[in-house]
C-alpha cells in the first residue's frame, strides 16, 4: 500500500483531532453567535428555506452557513447539527489549505511547515466546536483563489473561471465579507496580465471562461443586492460595514486586534516571521502582498472586526508560509529551538483557551487576552454551570425560568430549549428586558431569572425595578431567584 505523504497525513490527524474535541466537548452548549445561527437554521427546518420566519432572523448576517447546516440540525438537533457542521467546516477548510500551500509553497518541506503553523493554535483548534462560519467562509477564501488564479494563467481549464466564480458567490453568501475576493480578482489580473494578453491573442475561449462567470456573479449580485435572489441577505450589508463613530479609532482598535491575533497564533516566533523579506517575489509578490493589504485593510475598517481575531482566520496560510520559508533559512540550532518555542507556546494557550479546568488553574497566575472565539469555552462552561443552577433551582420556582436577552430579537436563548436542557414541564419565558408588568402578565410568584447578555451595571433593567429587589436573591452575575412570596426584611428567610 502507498505510503500516506507527509503533509496529508498531518491534515487527517487534525481533522481527527478536531472530530475528537468537539466529541469531548460536546456536552458544552452553544452560546452567543451559535445559538443565532442555530435559530435561524432551525427556522429554516421548520419553516422553509424560503420562508419569511427564517428570512425575518437573519437580521444584517448571511443565511449561507445556516442553510447549510439546516440538514444536521434536522438529523441532530440544534446543538449537534450546528457542531457537526462546524467540524464539516473546518475539515473542508483543512483540505483547501493543504491544496493551496502545495500549489504555492511547492516544497513538502515549507507544505509540512506551514500546515504546521496553520493548524496548531488555540483559535483554529476552536473552529471544530465553534458553531460559527469563519473556517467554511476561509475554505472559500482559499477555493476562489486557486480557481481564479489558474482561470487568468496558460494553463486554465474549461470550468475554472465557472467554478472561481461560484467560490466566490458561496464565499459572500456564507459570510458578506466574500466580497474582498472581487478585488483579489483585480490584483490577479494585474499580476497575470501577460497571460492575459496571450489568452486574448491566442485562447479566446480561456478569456470568456472567467469573463463570462465574472459578469454573470457581479448581476446575481446585484440582483441579491436588491433582494431578488432567495437567501442573500445583502440589503444591510453595507450600512453594516460603513457604521460605527470615528473612523480611525476603529481603524486603531482593529491594529489592536490584529496585533493580538499574531500574538496569539505564533507568540515567540514572531519576529522570524516578519524579519527579512517574504518567500514571494517579484510580479508575484504583488500578488501576495496585494491580497493580504486588501484583505487586511478591510478588516480594519469594520467596526465589527474589533477583538474578533478570526476575521484574520482566512490569510493564517499565507502568513504561515511566510513564517515557514524564514525558519527553513535558518541553521539546524536555530530551526529546532525556535520551532520548539512555538510548539511550547502554542501548546500552552491551546490547552489555556480550550481547556477550562486548565485556564482556572493558570489564570491567578497568568492571564492572557479573553477575545471574541478565545474566550467562548469558558463562555461555554459557565453557561452548563448556570443551566445546572436552573435545573436545580426551577422546582422550588414555579418550574418557572425568565430569559432577559437583548442579543438580536432576544430569541436566541431558544436553542437552549431546543436541545432539551430543560425539564418537561419547565415554563419558559423570553423579554429583552424586566418590566414590573410582566409579573401580570406571566402571572408571577416565583421564577428563576437568567441574564443572557447584557452590557452596563444594570444590563437588562431587573435592578431598576425597586418594587421587586426585596423578593430578588442574586445567584451569580447572571441568575437571579425570584420570590414574591419572601417576607419583607428584617424577617429571617432561609431560601428555598
Amino acid at each position: 500500500m502507498k505510503p500516506i505523504p507527509l503533509q496529508s497525513g498531518l491534515v487527517v490527524i487534525f481533522i481527527l483531532f478536531g472530530a475528537l474535541f468537539t466529541w469531548q466537548q460536546r456536552e458544552l452548549p452553544l452560546v452567543r453567535n451559535s445559538l443565532f445561527y442555530g435559530d435561524v437554521a432551525h427556522a429554516i427546518h421548520t419553516e422553509g428555506v424560503f420562508s419569511r420566519e427564517a428570512a425575518r432572523r437573519t437580521f444584517n448576517k448571511p443565511m449561507g452557513f445556516s442553510v447549510l447546516a439546516a440538514p444536521l440540525v434536522a438529523w441532530l438537533g440544534v446543538d449537534g447539527g450546528l457542531k457537526a457542521a462546524s467540524v464539516v467546516a473546518t475539515a473542508f477548510w483543512s483540505l483547501m489549505v493543504l491544496l493551496f500551500l502545495r500549489r504555492y509553497a511547492k516544497d513538502p518541506a515549507i507544505v509540512g511547515l506551514g500546515l504546521l503553523f496553520t493548524f496548531l493554535n488555540p483559535l483554529v483548534i476552536y473552529q471544530f466546536t465553534s458553531a460559527y462560519p469563519d473556517t467554511l467562509f476561509a475554505g472559500f477564501f482559499l477555493l476562489g483563489i486557486l480557481f481564479l488564479d489558474r482561470a487568468l494563467s496558460r494553463e486554465a481549464k474549461a470550468w475554472d473561471g465557472s467554478l472561481g466564480a461560484l467560490a466566490v458567490l458561496v464565499g459572500i453568501w456564507v459570510k458578506h465579507h466574500g466580497f474582498v475576493l472581487l478585488p483579489i480578482w483585480g490584483v490577479l489580473g494585474l499580476i497575470r496580465r501577460s497571460d492575459l494578453q496571450w489568452q486574448w491573442r491566442e485562447s479566446r475561449g480561456r478569456l470568456w471562461g472567467w469573463l463570462g462567470p465574472l459578469l454573470g456573479l457581479l448581476g446575481i449580485l446585484l440582483a441579491a443586492q436588491k433582494g431578488w435572489v432567495p437567501t442573500f441577505n445583502l440589503s444591510h450589508n453595507q450600512d453594516n460595514f460603513l457604521g460605527g463613530q470615528e473612523r480611525s479609532a476603529i481603524v486603531w482598535e482593529n491594529l489592536q486586534c490584529l496585533g493580538v491575533y499574531l500574538w496569539i497564533l505564533w507568540g515567540g516566533l514572531l519576529p522570524i516571521f516578519f524579519l527579512g523579506r517574504p518567500p514571494w517575489r517579484g510580479r508575484s509578490g504583488w500578488l501576495w502582498g496585494g491580497q493580504l493589504g486588501i484583505f487586511i485593510s478591510t478588516v480594519l475598517f469594520y467596526q465589527g472586526a474589533a477583538y474578533n481575531i478570526r476575521y484574520f482566520l482566512p490569510i493564517t496560510p499565507l502568513l504561515a508560509w511566510w513564517g515557514a520559508v524564514r525558519l527553513s533559512r535558518l541553521g539546524p540550532g536555530g530551526r529546532q529551538g525556535l520551532l520548539g518555542l512555538f510548539l511550547l507556546w502554542n501548546g500552552f494557550t491551546i490547552l489555556y483557551y480550550n481547556v477550562p479546568v486548565f485556564q482556572r488553574w493558570v489564570h491567578p497566575h497568568i492571564s492572557l487576552p479573553q477575545v471574541d472565539n478565545l474566550r467562548l469555552v469558558s463562555e461555554q462552561q459557565r453557561a452548563r454551570e448556570n443551566l445546572a443552577w436552573m435545573d436545580h433551582f426551577t422546582p422550588s420556582h414555579d418550574q418557572t425560568v425568565i430569559f432577559l436577552s437583548r442579543y438580536y430579537d432576544g430569541n436566541t436563548p431558544r436553542g437552549w430549549e431546543r436541545a432539551g436542557y430543560f425539564a418537561d414541564g419547565t415554563i419558559l419565558h423570553y423579554a429583552p428586558y424586566w418590566e414590573h408588568e410582566l409579573i401580570e402578565r406571566w402571572h408571577l410568584r416565583r421564577a428563576v431569572i437568567y441574564e443572557y447578555v447584557g452590557v452596563g451595571p444594570e444590563r437588562n433593567r431587573l435592578q431598576r425595578d425597586p418594587d421587586i429587589q426585596d423578593a430578588l436573591q442574586k445567584v451569580n452575575d447572571r441568575l437571579y431567584l425570584l420570590n414574591l412570596d419572601r417576607p419583607p426584611p428584617g424577617v429571617e428567610w432561609r431560601g428555598p
